[in-house]
């Protein structure tokens, strides 16, 4: 007969299967929860009226041609989990990972902490085909890397291109920016190549994350490049005359980028906004331009974040409505 200590692990064990069952679905109840307490604080601190007033006043031509960057800027954001599960060893259908990154980074991106969040996210779609919480959080983890990198890289070689994009950020002049940006991106390129060609892995407990071979990367390093000159153009477009070429804007875009991520703000939500509107030439409108920055946190953040939650709590809402039917139909049967 088991003693009562036995009786006692086996109905914990039991507790603590079913927790971990019903964890998934807690944490995405939780994101959502998050994710419109935030749209609600969004809405209310920018304002319903001024959000109405500025859409308007927008040509539709030039909200369509942001609106369609915005898309492609994604799709390339997306395909960074294509990479990611190949360099943890799993193969799951292009679909899958497109849709799992698509809304992972939508929501991550404007609730910030996105290996968290996006996490989350990937986990409702890669837990039933069999990867672990570590895992997913090394795919997390390898996108956030991803990214950052290629943020790091295409940022360093538009400053070595256009080293005066920051004349008031910087504290040296461009004989010294141009220079030193070009040898901070020749170091870490090929820090990234001796990586690659030596197949350097990590591991991050039962998943171990390797590095790409070059063909791989090279296809991660175009993304990466259609991501930030996409996602630069987006605000570029929506920018009044004056601005600087696009391609002198990427550098500040990337800049930009970076100063946000490393304030921890989600979004970058303000950091972001000083540094462009601090490295625009004086003749641009500062009004003007700060609109253009509200329409862009519109279209790039709040539109693909609110669409993310639509989408994400219909598939919970379906996948809820379907594991109700299931037994009423053995029921039936």
């Amino acid at each position: 007969m088991p003693s009562i200590a036995a009786i006692l692990r086996q109905r914990a064990g039991q507790l603590a299967a079913r927790l971990r069952g019903h964890m998934p679905v807690a944490v995405t109840a939780t994101l959502l929860a998050v994710g419109i307490y935030a749209l609600v604080h969004l809405v209310r601190s920018v304002g319903p009226a001024e959000i109405l007033q500025e859409m308007r006043a927008l040509p539709w031509k030039v909200a369509a041609t942001a609106g369609a960057l915005t898309a492609v800027g994604y799709l390339a954001l997306a395909s960074y989990d294509l990479f990611a599960l190949r360099a943890i060893g799993r193969h799951l259908p292009t679909g899958l990972a497109l849709r799992a990154g698509l809304l992972g980074t939508a929501l991550g991106n404007t609730l910030g902490l996105s290996a968290l969040s996006g996490g989350a996210v990937r986990y409702r779609f890669y837990g039933p085909r069999g990867l672990g919480a570590t895992e997913v959080a090394a795919v997390s983890a390898y996108v956030a890397m991803a990214i950052g990198t290629g943020l790091t890289v295409i940022g360093l070689i538009a400053l070595a291109l256009h080293p005066g994009a920051l004349p008031d950020y910087l504290p040296w002049g461009a004989g010294l920016v141009g220079p030193g940006a070009a040898a901070l991106a020749v170091i870490v390129i090929g820090v990234l190549l001796f990586a690659c060609l030596r197949r350097t892995s990590v591991r991050l407990g039962p998943a171990r994350l390797t590095m790409p071979g070059l063909r791989a990367l090279g296809l991660q390093g175009t993304a990466a490049l259609v991501d930030v000159i996409a996602s630069a153009a987006v605000l570029w477009v929506l920018l009044p005359s004056g601005k600087p070429a696009l391609a002198a804007f990427v550098a500040v875009y990337a800049v930009a980028m970076m100063a946000g991520v490393l304030s921890h703000v989600p979004g970058g939500v303000g950091v972001f906004e000083a540094v462009v509107l601090a490295s625009l030439p004086v003749g641009v409108p500062v009004l003007t331009a700060t609109a253009a920055l509200m329409c862009f946190r519109i279209i790039y953040y709040l539109v693909p974040f609110v669409l993310a939650l639509i989408l994400l709590g219909g598939r919970e809402i379906g996948g809820g409505l379907r594991r109700l039917r299931r037994p009423s139909a053995a029921m039936g049967a």
